[in-house]
């Protein structure tokens, strides 16, 4: 028998405030070259690597309090990684973990105010590449959510667990 899980709970629309406003931050990152607790707010850095976080944990399987979340967040993850960078889509599965390990190692790098290099400004274009895909997944997640809840077709997701 299935298990309902309220809707909204693993979802992609929850991230769509963080990806617009990393996206917006990571353009001001590259116009200053450089990383500033104005242009970057520690709490939305923050936030960003715990995305990252849970959806590493999914692949490793490491720290996993809610593996529901990590799922989601790796397959949300994976979809604006290969949307951001077309060629991965013709890569393993190792070389999509690695990208995603070196988005969440480059946003570690950004704890600490600093100048940017010109490495870490092309890492810094992709990773904005990768939160605007991000936004447009969790954007029509969001609408998608309201249409059927609006219709009333829409009371929870079936969840199957084996």
């Amino acid at each position: 028998m299935p298990q309902m899980l309220a809707f909204g709970t693993v979802g992609t629309s929850q991230w769509r405030y963080l990806a617009q406003r990393m996206e917006e931050a990571l353009a001001d990152l590259a116009a200053s070259k450089a990383v500033t607790r104005q242009a970057l707010p520690s709490r939305l850095l923050e936030a960003a690597r715990e995305f990252f976080t849970n959806a590493l944990n999914a692949h490793s399987g490491a720290g996993n309090d809610d593996p529901s979340v990590s799922i989601a967040n790796y397959r949300l993850a994976a979809q604006a990684l290969r949307s951001s960078r077309p060629t991965i889509a013709q890569e393993s599965r190792e070389n999509l973990i690695k990208t995603l390990e070196d988005y969440a190692n480059l946003l570690a790098s950004f704890a600490d105010e600093r100048r940017l290099s010109e490495n870490d400004l092309q890492a810094t274009d992709e990773l904005k590449k990768f939160f605007h895909q991000l936004f447009a997944r969790a954007d029509v997640a969001a609408y998608a959510e309201s249409v059927l809840a609006e219709d009333g077709q829409f009371e929870g997701l079936p969840f199957y667990r084996s």
